[in-house]
């Protein structure tokens, strides 16, 4: 009789691991056909990065090193991501895309860590189903930006640091540990906003060297062992990235650390306080919510990490000059991590429900808090999957609609032309980065980006577009006075009027001015 029982537990082990590998298989399916869907629209989804990113890689293409010759105003990782894809894609703004979209479904593999760790099989099925179904998750995986490449490795790093927080003597905590560390330095290494996480893994670490006091000897060496696999993994990591740009180091610095300082002092009239207060209003931030107050009452202290990488990411976005839409992805994953702990009692209410006993049985038992919160936490994953679905279609109507508006046709229109004026090799200076890329063409190296901050800051000057314009390779300037970014110069353009010759004014009131 025992021997049966064994054995029929041991079949249901195998078929639940059957279909629970199965539904992961499924999420990264329709994560990656989400992500292709619209991934080839032609126009830039951001309204201006796209087209800055698209030019940085081009330059990098031709030749012109990143933080040398060529201005780049990230760390190096996320550049280092897309590019292998970029040129396999033919160097198109496509290629370029599809290695955000990839790498987006980095996240997926962190969420299933995350929530594993937190609330075994449940916990990792329902993080990954909620970071799939996030609309501003699935739209930022489509655009050629940092936030890309960075949410995505954050979310693994925490994932990991959990993972090995749980087992931290195990071969298998080990391997978290050193995955954790190489995520976290390519996250921050992607784009600075990585930092924040630096909390939850670290407060984590710190608990573990606490307990580690209390454990036998055996256990304080595994743990401390695990602990230098991971600071090993960090510096590793840091060199490997960091290694191509030691020549360039003091460009990366002032051009990635130092520019990022002096937009600051940038004119900013964003409301951020009303734009991170707008973000957090959405389904997973009230699931978010209800799970940290369960897990508070059931004293889940595992919570408190992630509470502190949700404080510190609110004043860092709040800190942050200008704060733009595109940033607010960054709160993503924290509310994802956020929705794990609370689900002790959905998870408990599964396991009476699903326990050999009659129904009617198992509904009296969960007429508790236990039954009450697993049913909250239920609805609310249910009405958060409808409503997300429905703004998941509505943002492909609107991609679509973008794609076929006539500003969009115009663009085109504009990128045709440009052959017709620019040569192959040749350069043009433009404040309409993605068009000038659609028809093929490049800026300047160091004008792959000519934004209002880098103007207002003074990183661009009137006297360095003039002599870049001089330059013989740079035969034409492309001002799209509706963007407010060139014309910003007026002394550069004066000069252009004055030595250069209009050759085309589109409706949109973009002008070509050649040699």
């Amino acid at each position: 009789m025992n021997t049966f029982l064994t054995q029929s537990i041991h079949q249901q082990k195998k078929y639940r691991g059957i279909w629970i590998g199965l539904l992961i298989l499924l999420f990264f399916v329709v994560a990656l056909l989400l992500r292709l869907h619209t991934l080839n629209v032609t126009f830039d989804r951001d309204s201006y990065d796209e087209g800055v990113y698209w030019q940085t890689l081009r330059s990098w293409t031709a030749g012109n090193p990143l933080y040398g010759k060529t201005f780049y105003s990230q760390p190096p990782v996320f550049m280092y991501a897309v590019y292998p894809f970029y040129l396999l894609g033919g160097q198109t703004i496509w290629g370029a895309r599809l290695g955000v979209a990839i790498m987006s479904m980095v996240g997926l593999v962190g969420a299933l860590c995350l929530g594993k760790a937190l609330r075994g099989w449940l916990g990792a099925i329902i993080a990954a189903l909620l970071l799939l179904i996030d609309p501003r998750y699935l739209s930022t995986s489509q655009v050629l930006q940092a936030e890309g490449v960075q949410v995505p490795l954050t979310l693994l790093a925490v994932g990991c640091a959990y993972l090995w927080w749980s087992k931290p003597t195990t071969r298998s905590g080990m391997i978290a540990a050193g995955v954790c560390t190489i995520s976290l330095v390519a996250a921050i290494l992607s784009k600075l906003f990585a930092v924040g996480a630096l909390v939850p893994v670290f407060l984590l670490a710190v608990h573990q060297l606490w307990r580690s006091f209390h454990q036998p000897a055996p256990e304080k060496r595994a743990i401390l062992i695990s602990l230098l696999i991971a600071i090993i993994c960090a510096i590793l990591a840091t060199i490997i990235c960091l290694a191509p740009i030691f020549s360039s180091w003091s460009q990366f610095w002032n051009q990635a650390i130092g520019f990022h300082e002096s937009a600051k002092s940038a004119p900013n009239v964003a409301p951020r306080l009303h734009m991170i207060l707008q973000a957090l209003n959405t389904p997973v931030s009230y699931i978010a919510l209800v799970s940290t107050l369960i897990a508070l009452w059931k004293r889940d202290w595992r919570i408190l990490p992630l509470l502190a990488w949700f404080v510190v990411m609110v004043v860092i976005l709040h800190s942050q000059k200008p704060l733009f839409p595109h940033h607010l992805v960054e709160l993503i994953p924290i509310l994802v991590a956020l929705a794990i702990p609370g689900l002790q009692p959905l998870q408990e209410g599964l396991k009476e429900l699903f326990q050999l006993q009659p129904f009617k049985e198992a509904i009296k038992k969960l007429r508790n808090f236990n039954g009450i919160a697993s049913l909250l936490l239920a609805l609310m994953i249910l009405v958060s999957i409808v409503l997300n679905a429905r703004t998941i279609r509505y943002y492909y109507k609107g991609i679509i609609a973008d794609n076929n508006s006539p500003a969009t046709q115009e663009n085109r229109v504009i990128a045709q032309s440009l052959q017709s004026y620019i040569k192959p090799g040749e350069l043009v200076i433009t404040d309409a980065q993605f068009t000038l890329a659609m028809g093929n063409r490049s800026t300047p190296p160091y004008l792959v980006d000519t934004s209002s901050v880098r103007i207002t800051t003074g990183d661009v000057t009137a006297q360095e577009l003039i002599t870049t314009a001089s330059e013989p390779q740079v035969q034409g300037v492309m001002i799209a006075y509706s963007t407010e970014r060139l014309d910003q110069v007026p002394q550069f353009d004066n000069w252009v009027h004055q030595h250069l010759h209009l050759v085309q004014k589109y409706s949109d009131g973009t002008q070509l001015w050649i040699k």
